[in-house]
């Protein structure tokens, strides 16, 4: 019975895929998307028509997603390569992109288990109906995994296989690039000198991964997943939006242009800080995606998924636990419930959201102690 939790969330995964594949892909002909939003699922599929075309990614086929992310979403294509029917071959992707993205979430899962030791149960929590959901749904799942993994070599001092992982975060979803400076800090004031070979670890990484689109397609190719993102509006259901409508359309750019900088301002002011213990390293890692996420102009509750993983393995009092259990399910209430069905409340629910996220990151960095780093008391060597 050692390892109960382990086969019994293997078991509840495997039953909902097959459950939502058998009774619930039309979520049972509610308006509502209860199981299976195939908006981003669909975007996916057809950002990675490069493999079944065996064309170019950025340059044939579009993609507002890094290079691992697009290369996923072609290598996905290979399960339905045999099927000759369109409609026929998406499905099976859709199932096979969850099926995979579910093994991920088990394997976050178990990783979690093994790094906590003591009070494993909480890694449970990574399947409130929140982050479950967005597992099945989305891919963010895939960054979080690497960031996590990234964590585990980062306590056995792993320096440059930790900072090749967080490059192949970064290459998922780019705001993994924020959590480097803070390990660099780590891994200065651990061994007393600056970390220059994880440094151009991570440099290299992020070089080779983007070389194969930079010469297909040029700078253009390149730089589209982040021009597409950066160029976005402001969404209704965002603490900037909300902010930016209470003044003068004229001034929407400078405002927009101060969260921007709050969204970096973590990750940034880590660089300058002692950061000389792996709970101080987990805690800046939840402010820096924490302040993140709070001052987006982005509405994107999977997000939930990038910091979850952090909050339940340095959680330590029940009030944290209760504070995440709301989180992880107001997150599901927001998107899909009240997006579908009242969308005039998901306003108010998601900076309830944001609220309680916000108690959690000031409650985990509470814990910090903020003193000067001060680089020449280390080695240059």
């Amino acid at each position: 019975m050692r390892h109960w939790r382990k086969v019994l969330v293997a078991g509840f995964l495997i039953f909902f895929w097959g459950f939502v594949w058998k009774f619930g892909e039309e979520n049972f002909g509610s308006q509502i998307r209860f199981f299976v939003d195939i908006w981003d699922l669909r975007t996916y599929y057809n950002n990675g028509k490069w493999f079944p075309t065996q064309t170019q990614p950025y340059v044939d086929v579009p993609s507002e997603y890094p290079q691992v992310a697009t290369y996923i979403f072609g290598w996905v294509h290979a399960f339905g390569s045999d099927e000759p029917r369109a409609g026929v071959a998406r499905e099976i992707y859709f199932r096979a992109f969850r099926f995979v993205m579910l093994l991920t979430g088990y394997a976050a899962f178990l990783l979690l288990e093994f790094m906590k030791r003591e009070k494993k149960w909480p890694a449970l929590l990574l399947f409130l109906p929140g982050p479950l959901y967005y597992l099945f749904n989305r891919f963010d799942i895939l960054p979080a995994f690497f960031c996590l993994l990234t964590l585990y070599f980062v306590s056995r001092k792993k320096w440059s296989l930790s900072a090749f992982l967080l490059a192949v975060a970064a290459m998922t979803k780019w705001y993994a690039v924020l959590l480097m400076p803070s390990l660099i800090v780590y891994a200065w004031s651990v061994d007393g000198k600056i970390p220059w070979k994880p440094a151009l670890v991570f440099a290299l990484t992020l070089f080779f991964i983007a070389l194969p689109t930079y010469l297909t397609g040029g700078m253009d190719a390149l730089l589209l997943p982040y021009t597409f993102h950066l160029n976005r509006a402001s969404e209704t259901a965002s603490l900037p939006n909300l902010i930016i409508s209470a003044f003068n359309p004229s001034v929407e750019k400078p405002i927009a242009f101060i969260f921007l900088c709050l969204q970096l301002a973590a990750s940034v002011l880590s660089f300058f800080f002692r950061i000389d213990t792996f709970d101080k390293l987990g805690r800046w890692w939840i402010l820096i995606v924490g302040i993140f996420i709070l001052f987006s102009k982005i509405y994107s509750p999977q997000w939930i998924l990038w910091i979850l993983p952090f909050l339940l393995l340095f959680v330590e009092s029940t009030l944290d636990m209760i504070l995440i259990t709301l989180y992880g399910t107001l997150t599901y209430v927001g998107f899909p419930i009240v997006y579908d069905w009242m969308p005039l409340l998901l306003l108010p629910v998601h900076l309830v959201n944001l609220t309680i996220l916000l108690v959690l990151v000031i409650r985990s960095t509470s814990h910090l102690t903020w003193k000067i780093t001060n680089p020449f008391s280390y080695s240059l060597a």
